[in-house]
């Protein structure tokens, strides 16, 4: 069991991040305030710098925060079942948190402030790069030869997949241009996506409604 020292410390980082999280959508990363979110959260300053070395810092360990649990569903013990259904875990995950209230108003706020704090845009995409793109590459890498895939370059072909499942509807409700896809939506889009996606990377002939490859008559 964990000591009761590492709960509490726990319990205050996870609270510090939904604190800042909130702040960070609502008035920007701009105009967010250290102490303003010291206080919101219940803590000093100097507690804060104890968990981050600055105001950039903490708004990457945000969004990593909230990708922390996406990159798991690929891991040893993660989601079962066929590399279709292993792969799809992960872009629902994925989805549910690009797509949470939280997500859209992160890519808002790069959209708005990156140029202006280009050291936070280049953490806030190394760390989607990281828990996303990556992890998703080096999984792709492991389960290709056994499933009968050819992928030249996995990372690269892993970016590819999440920008043509979520570049265009994140960037559209980022916007205000468009709602937010729906649950329904989001599993039809990745359900296409996947398909595609396998049909240009098997070897051979596939059944790609369950994702195994089959003879060619």
């Amino acid at each position: 069991m964990p000591r009761r020292s590492e709960t509490a410390h726990a319990e205050i980082r996870d609270r510090l991040l939904a604190v800042a999280a909130e702040i960070f959508a609502r008035e920007g990363f701009a105009a967010a305030k250290i102490g303003e979110i010291a206080a919101a959260a219940g803590v000093s300053k100097k507690t804060i710098y104890r968990y981050v070395c600055s105001k950039e810092d903490l708004f990457v360990e945000v969004v990593r925060a909230r990708l922390g649990q996406v990159a798991l569903v690929l891991a040893p013990g993660g989601a079962g079942g066929e590399p279709r259904e292993r792969l799809k875990a992960f872009l629902l995950a994925f989805g549910g948190a690009g797509f949470s209230p939280e997500g859209v108003a992160s890519y808002r706020l790069i959209l708005a402030e990156g140029a202006r704090f280009p050291e936070v845009a280049q953490a806030w995409t190394a760390a989607i790069s990281q828990q996303a793109i990556q992890a998703l590459g080096v999984w792709l890498a492991q389960v290709a030869p056994e499933a009968g895939l050819t992928i030249e370059a996995p990372e690269q072909a892993a970016g590819m997949l999440l920008a043509m499942i979520f570049a265009e509807p994140m960037r559209d409700a980022a916007l205000g241009v468009a709602p937010v896809l729906s649950s329904q939506d989001l599993d039809l889009r990745i359900e296409r996506a996947i398909s595609i996606f396998l049909g240009g990377a098997f070897d051979r002939p596939t059944n790609l409604a369950v994702g195994r490859t089959t003879q060619a008559p």
